[in-house]
C-alpha cells in the first residue's frame, strides 16, 4: 500500500551508486547549476550555492561521503568541522589525485599524490592565539594575488575559517595557503591563520592542486 507496483515489462529504477575511488583518490563535485547546500539529505536549506565562488572560481566540494542520490561535502558557507549536502544530479564528479597535510607542530606541509609524498615542505602558520584550526577542508580558490598585499604570487584559498579574528583586521575570516613577501615567517608562528611558503613551493602546489583537492591540518 501506497506504492505504485510495476507493470508489465517495467523496471525498477537502478539503485543509486556512490561512485569508487582508488588508493589515494578522493571525489569532488563541481556544479553544473545552482543548488542547495542543505543541513542533511533533503533537509533544511543552509544557503544557496552558485556554479561560481565569490572569487569567481568553479564551485567545486570535496566529498566525504554520499548515499541515496546526495553527496556530503565540505564548503565555505559552513563553519568548521560542519559538512553538508548537496543533490548529486546538480553536480559533475571530478576524480583527486592531489592532497595535503600540514602538520602544524612540524611547521610542515606535505604535498601527496595518490596517497604517496610528492613533496614535503618548511610552512608558517597561525601565531600564538590566532593559531591555525585544525581540521579536514578542501581547495575553494586557485588565485594570482595582487602585488603589494603581502600574499606572495599565488593563493589556495581554503574552506576553513580563523575562530579567532584579531581586533581591527578587515581581511576576513577566511584561511588560506599562499605566499608571503616576509620569508622570515617561513618556519615560524606569525600569521593570522593561514599558512604561509616560499615562493618556489606554492608554486608547485599551483602546478598541481586542483579545486576540491582535500587539506587536513592536524596539530
Amino acid at each position: 500500500l501506497g506504492q505504485a507496483a510495476l507493470g508489465v515489462g517495467e523496471a525498477a529504477a537502478p539503485r543509486w551508486v556512490m561512485p569508487r575511488v582508488g588508493p589515494g583518490e578522493t571525489l569532488a563535485a563541481q556544479l553544473v547549476r545552482p543548488t542547495d547546500l542543505r543541513r542533511s539529505p533533503g533537509g533544511d536549506v543552509v544557503t544557496r550555492l552558485d556554479t561560481v565562488t565569490r572569487f569567481g572560481s568553479p564551485q567545486t566540494l570535496a566529498i566525504v561521503s554520499g548515499r541515496d542520490g546526495w553527496y556530503e561535502v565540505l564548503s565555505a558557507a559552513l563553519r568548521n568541522g560542519e559538512t553538508g549536502w548537496i543533490e548529486a544530479d546538480d553536480a559533475t564528479v571530478l576524480r583527486e589525485t592531489w592532497s595535503i597535510e600540514v602538520d602544524l607542530s612540524r611547521l610542515e606541509l606535505t604535498l601527496l599524490h595518490q596517497g604517496r609524498v610528492y613533496a614535503r615542505m618548511e610552512a608558517g602558520i597561525g601565531a600564538p592565539g590566532m593559531a591555525t584550526p585544525s581540521g579536514l577542508y578542501a581547495v575553494t580558490d586557485r588565485l594570482t594575488a595582487p602585488p603589494g598585499i603581502g600574499y606572495g604570487c599565488c593563493i589556495l584559498g581554503l574552506t576553513g575559517r580563523q575562530p579567532d579574528i584579531p581586533q581591527g583586521w578587515q581581511g576576513g575570516d577566511r584561511i588560506a595557503i599562499h605566499g608571503t613577501d616576509d620569508a622570515g615567517s617561513i618556519g615560524a608562528a606569525t600569521s593570522h591563520g593561514c599558512i604561509h611558503l616560499g615562493d618556489a613551493d606554492i608554486r608547485l602546489l599551483m602546478a598541481h592542486v586542483p579545486l576540491g583537492a582535500q587539506v587536513r591540518v592536524v596539530a
